[in-house]
């Protein structure tokens, strides 16, 4: 018995050394600005082909043109289940942003239920990093888990995901979210965040009530329309402004050389 209780009192200390936690006061515009050392370049691969950069042009006008009454700085890039090309179009997104009138970008893989490739490569060649989680729990700073995207010259930031966390959507619910997207806006022009999916998890449904937009991905072919019809409503029942959708993987019978004549 005295061996029982020892596992199960060994057990819960173990828990509560994992479990995270919080500076004595939340994070704050300020706090998130205070000195930390630069952090190390991260490569990223973003070119595109001429023709499906082409299409990202037109979704940038699309969201960020001109003709839009309100402007959008901080949008949230989501789909309904994992692997239908929200990190795809998020990464697309933000390197013909980074390109547009030398605009400062910032992309932030704010899904952590299942982090991007990047992100994850990233956490396994340097096991301390921190990231998007550190920064919104209070327990690092902005300097710390930005890094640039050395292919894009300075222009182009990313925060990767960072460290697990038992139960993410917490995170998204408070006032320490809403001071680090405030940090955010100040030193960068846009912020593009790539969610977790909506339909199992509810991490992007609180975050989307704190951002300027969210576009839904949706993959063609794969994803029924009542699906599509229940993120939606789902997201705008927490309060986020759906700006529209994006449809994505479409196959195209038509040859390249020809489709430009269209």
């Amino acid at each position: 018995m005295s061996r029982t209780l020892d596992a199960l009192q060994r057990a819960e200390a173990e828990t509560k050394r994992n479990e995270p936690k919080f500076l004595d006061s939340e994070p704050s515009a300020s706090k998130v600005f205070e000195e930390a050392p630069d952090s190390e370049c991260l490569t990223i691969e973003l070119q595109p082909g001429p023709s499906v950069e082409e299409k990202y042009q037109k979704l940038r006008g699309a969201l960020f043109g001109r003709s839009n009454t309100e402007r959008i700085k901080t949008l949230l890039v989501v789909a309904s289940n994992h692997g239908e090309g929200a990190t795809t179009t998020a990464t697309f997104l933000a390197s013909v942003l980074a390109k547009a009138n030398g605009s400062r970008v910032l992309l932030v893989d704010a899904n952590l239920r299942t982090p991007s490739p990047l992100s994850l490569s990233w956490h396994q060649l340097d096991r301390g990093s921190q990231g998007f989680t550190e920064l919104v729990l209070g327990k690092a700073l902005l300097n710390a888990v930005v890094r640039q995207a050395s292919s894009m010259g300075s222009n182009l930031s990313v925060i990767t995901s960072g460290g697990a966390v038992p139960s993410p959507s917490y995170i998204f619910d408070g006032h320490s979210i809403d001071a680090v997207l405030e940090a955010l806006v100040q030193r960068y022009d846009y912020v593009i965040l790539d969610g977790a999916p909506v339909k199992d998890f509810s991490d992007s449904c609180f975050l989307s009530s704190r951002v300027d937009g969210t576009v839904i991905v949706v993959e063609a072919g794969k994803t029924r329309l009542e699906t599509v019809r229940g993120t939606k409503s789902q997201l705008e029942r927490y309060g986020a402004k759906v700006l529209g959708t994006v449809f994505n993987k479409k196959p195209n019978y038509i040859p390249g050389f020809l489709e430009r004549f269209l």
